[in-house]
């Protein structure tokens, strides 16, 4: 990814007093429809809604943890009251008569919408709708890389974005809008043993190997290109193109499924026959959403996520977006950026367990074993 083009900025506000979510600001303060008065050109006047939610503005929760809602009901002309979450009905009312209170929990992650629709005795809706963000309820482990030994040669040009081992041998996908390729590389030399570059149209991006094709991101093209790596001739013979939507960043695979980031909380799981999307989840930590997730490798039924412009690498849940382990990986960055970019590669030999970790154009790549570190 182009370190000018992408900026974030996360903020995320969860508030516990005595064990009871308070409601954190999201939206506007009191759900109102627009009206005008007085013909055409009068000013739009706010009235407000026939029902409405009883908090100020969004929803903050915690996965798994119920607790109740209320809807105040403002007129008595209502028929029917319907609650959706994320288009799914929950609850409804038949002529409501006061306020009304019901219970609300979701084991989902994510961001997501609660709607109130109100519909009226002339047959009219009024509908409030307000935004819903759910988050773990597990407080990330906190861990440190841990370099062992000396650092190894890795090639100052390579702007690494993707990192995996296939039977002891290293395969490396590299980026940059020209500079673009997938090579193999001996681990402890930096030597480059084979390579294929891209076209100079293709930002190449994640890397990862499934049987015997090895997958190749492109950032903005929305194509994967898919390779015969097996070949012990001097480059590597390109056997497909599957598309897909969105940007593509990182990718590594659980044996059935490719795991495919795009730059935001979002993890896809695609069938690498069909590159149908299966299923999605959403990566939260019990603060918020942790977006930016970039190269990616899968160890012991774990995801690991580097994070893109940080110094660490979240460890995800792939079944439900939860953060388990955040691992800060600032010693590799002193040690080992030198004049490059991000902290961005991560991949463990299939044939020794050992953990490797590089960045982009760094001069170094380390063998790391992740440890317990103070929580911050």
């Amino acid at each position: 990814m182009n370190p000018n083009v992408k900026k974030y900025v996360v903020i995320a506000l969860i508030v516990l007093v005595g064990g009871a979510l308070l409601i954190g600001p999201m939206l506007r303060e009191d759900p109102v429809i627009p009206t005008r008065g007085g013909g055409h050109d009068a000013p739009i006047t706010q009235a407000p809604l026939p029902a409405a939610f009883a908090f100020k503005e969004g929803l903050a929760t915690i996965t798994g943890i119920p607790q109740n809602v209320q809807i105040q009901v403002n007129q008595n002309n209502i028929t029917e009251m319907v609650v959706e979450y994320d288009g799914t009905f929950i609850q409804k009312w038949d002529n409501p008569n006061g306020n009304v209170t019901f219970p609300f929990t979701t084991t989902t992650l994510g961001n997501y919408s609660i709607r109130l629709i109100s519909t009226l005795q002339d047959g009219t809706q009024r509908i409030d709708e307000r935004a819903v963000r759910v988050v773990s309820d597990i407080t990330p482990t906190s861990l440190k890389a841990e370099i062992i030994g000396n650092p190894l040669p890795h090639d100052p040009t390579s702007f690494t974005q993707g990192l995996e081992f296939k039977d002891g041998r290293l395969y490396e996908g590299v980026g940059i809008y020209g500079e673009s390729k997938v090579m193999e590389v001996d681990v402890q030399t930096g030597d480059i043993l084979r390579k294929l570059s891209l076209d100079p149209s293709r930002f190449g991006e994640g890397i990862t190997i499934m049987g015997d094709k090895l997958y190749q991101l492109t950032w903005q093209k929305g194509q994967c290109l898919i390779y015969d790596y097996t070949s012990d001739s001097g480059s590597f013979s390109l056997l497909d193109e599957k598309s897909y939507t969105g940007e593509g960043w990182g990718l590594c695979n659980n044996g059935t499924e490719l795991i495919l980031s795009n730059g935001s909380e979002v993890i896809q799981f695609i069938d690498p026959e069909s590159f149908e999307v299966k299923r999605t989840i959403q990566v939260f930590s019990d603060v918020g959403p942790i977006p930016q997730l970039n190269e990616l490798e899968y160890m012991d039924g774990k995801i690991y996520a580097n994070i893109y412009q940080t110094n660490a690498v979240a460890a995800i849940d792939p079944a439900t977006g939860k953060v388990l382990e955040l691992i800060d990986c600032n010693e590799l960055a002193l040690r080992g950026r030198g004049a490059g970019a991000e902290l961005n590669g991560i991949a463990r030999d299939d044939k020794t367990g050992k953990i490797y970790m590089t960045g982009k154009k760094w001069p170094s790549m380390f063998e790391v074993r992740f440890v317990s570190a103070p929580n911050p």
